[in-house]
This record gives structure tokens, sequence and C-alpha cells, in this order.
């Protein structure tokens, strides 16, 4: 499948070798998230958001130099806000390696619910539970 950007036709590719690598460094990424930088106010609530939290480690990612990129999000099953995103390798100027999916999970509460899995959902990482702020008082 070929996609134009920026005016180079880029080949996108499905493919897991770099699943393991893209894993410990989303997670890693995760795990430093502060909880106030992706809590949107909503319903009374500051609730986890998961576009917020995508970004989030995005900028993590791009801070320490990595070749990682968000590609498109589709809804996933389940109770809340479930989403699921191509997690993009660009180590190579001419094509987008997908390999893998970031899954975000906002349950009816405050918090959001973050894993990875490789294309086909077979294998997954451990759940990082990111808790918003919760209700004002």
């Amino acid at each position: 499948m070929l996609i134009e950007q920026k005016g180079h036709n880029m080949r996108r590719v499905y493919d897991d070798t770099m699943y393991d690598t893209a894993k410990g460094q989303i997670i890693r990424a995760l795990q430093h998230i502060n909880p106030k930088d992706v809590s949107r106010y909503s319903y009374y609530m500051h609730r986890a958001n998961a576009s917020m939290i995508r970004n989030a480690v995005l900028m993590i990612l791009n801070a320490n130099g990595t070749k990682y990129a968000f590609g498109k999000t589709e809804h996933a099953n389940g109770i809340g806000n479930n989403n699921a995103t191509e997690i993009i390798y660009l180590g190579n100027p001419n094509e987008q390696q997908i390999c893998g999916l970031f899954h975000c999970n906002e349950d009816l509460g405050s918090s959001a619910f973050c894993y990875v899995t490789d294309i086909d959902e077979k294998r997954k990482s451990d759940t990082i539970t990111i808790r918003g702020m919760g209700c004002d008082g």
C-alpha cells in the first residue's frame, strides 16, 4: 500500500519486528506521564483523555530521539471510550512500518488503561493505569 507524504511515495508495511522495542519505549513513556497533564475536565470530573495520553507519549518518545509515530486510530470493543492506534516505526525514510497497536481504554470513571499489542493482538504488554484527577470535591 502506498501513501503520499510530503511529495514522496511512502510504502506502508505491516511488520512487527520492531514490536518489542516499541512496546518497551511506549510503556516506559506511559510510566512517566503526569496524570495532571493528560486529564480533561468533563461532567464534574478530571478524566484521563486518550488523545492527550497519545500526544504525551509521542512528546516523550520524540524527546528521546526515537523514530515512532502514531497512525490511524480505530474504535475498539468494550464499555467506555476504547481505541486502538497504529504504532509506526519510521526508521526507513521510504516506508512506514506498522509494528503494533497502542490501546487506550477510558473507563466510565476518570481512569485510562493503556497497553501495547502486536499487529495480530496475540502478544500484549502489561496494562498501565493512568488515573485522572477525579471529582472536584
